[in-house]
Order: structure tokens, then C-alpha cells, then sequence
């Protein structure tokens, strides 16, 4: 039975895509549908793995190696990719200005700033609609 504070950690069969409850119960349907295919063995804690890129990514994510720290705030990652959003989302000194003139809003992301500028359309977008529903009514 699962209590409130465990996680529940799911994997995928890399031959069939069968959904397993951990990596015992993913290990034993390994062996037991799939036996011609090896497994790769973890020499740190002897954990079964599919592929040598499942056993690096393990290798990497569990086994030491594998931690990237920030060094402006000293943040430590488990993942190349999360160090590099942690450093475009809080570090970044790239900024991306609002296109439209008279605003002077700046933005972290061009994600962000594009979304801004389509709040500049908006105005224009209700008054084509309201001009369009006025040809409407007045040709009716």
C-alpha cells in the first residue's frame, strides 16, 4: 500500500512498452517476456538496466558524477539540462524587448515577450470584429 509521503515510479518495457511498478516488477517482465534480450548491470547497486544509455543515464543521474552546480548561486542539479534552465530562468542578463512602440517592457524569455505582444493585438483584433459585425447588421 502506498502512504502518503512515498512516490510512486513507473517504467516503461524498452522491447514492448508494457507500464511496470518499479524496477523489480520491469526487471522480472524483462526476464520473463523478453529473455533474449540482456540486461545491462549497474556495478554501483547492481540495479538491472535495458540499454548502456539507461545505465549512463542511471550512472550519471545517481552515482555522483552526474551533479552540475551553478556557479553564481551554488544551486546543485542532478542534470546538465536543469542547470542550463536554472540559468536562463534566474541568471539570464539576455533580454528581450517589446517590439510595439511606446512599451518598454523587457522580458527574460522570448517566450514570455511574445506572448506579451499578442496582448498589443488585441485591441486591434476587437475593433476589426466590431467593424465586421456593424457591415452585418447595417446589410441586413
Amino acid at each position: 500500500m502506498q502512504t502518503r509521503n512515498s512516490v510512486l515510479h513507473l517504467s516503461g518495457c524498452s522491447a514492448c512498452g508494457q507500464v511496470s511498478q518499479g524496477m523489480s516488477e520491469a526487471d522480472r517482465h524483462l526476464q520473463e517476456y523478453h529473455p533474449y534480450r540482456k540486461l545491462v548491470h549497474c556495478l554501483v547497486c547492481s540495479a538491472n538496466l535495458s540499454s548502456n544509455k539507461s545505465l549512463y543515464r542511471h550512472t550519471q543521474m545517481l552515482h555522483g558524477n552526474g551533479r552540475y552546480d551553478c556557479p553564481i548561486c551554488g544551486i546543485s542539479f542532478k542534470a546538465k539540462y536543469g542547470l542550463t534552465q536554472h540559468s536562463l530562468r534566474v541568471h539570464c542578463e539576455r533580454t528581450f524587448p517589446c517590439s510595439e512602440d511606446g512599451c518598454r517592457k523587457v522580458f527574460k524569455t522570448k517566450q514570455t515577450r511574445d506572448k506579451h505582444v499578442l496582448t498589443h493585438m488585441r485591441p486591434i483584433y476587437k475593433r476589426l470584429k466590431s467593424r465586421s459585425e456593424n457591415r452585418l447588421t447595417s446589410d441586413v
